[in-house]
């Protein structure tokens, strides 16, 4: 069986601080496809703070606590096509440091 991650480039999709409101932080580009596989969650608040992560319009992650000081690393296998979009929210200000990893073909 053939490997789809071995035809891709491993890529970082973000690495950043979502707001309060969602923002878009990658979109797919034409004749692209991506896979999303690791998001690293840093909260550096001192309280417990909730994250959103869409893909489009659909919440794929809703309301992800991430504990005050904590660090997460989180495996995941999102497709994504040509066009597609992906969103982040978190509930408190400059809380949450993301990184999103991933393969691009």
């Amino acid at each position: 069986m053939n490997n789809l991650l071995a035809n891709l480039t491993p890529t970082r999709l973000f690495l950043g601080v979502p707001q309060t409101s969602k923002i878009q932080v990658y979109a797919v580009a034409q004749s692209r496809s991506v896979i999303v596989t690791q998001a690293i969650l840093t909260n550096t608040s001192e309280v417990d703070t909730a994250l959103n992560l869409t893909v489009n319009t659909t919440d794929v992650m809703r309301d992800f606590k991430v504990a005050s000081g904590e660090t997460k690393i989180i495996d995941l296998y999102i497709v994504l096509n040509e066009g597609d979009t992906v969103s982040l929210q978190q509930d408190k200000e400059n809380a949450i440091n993301i990184t999103l990893n991933g393969a691009v073909g």
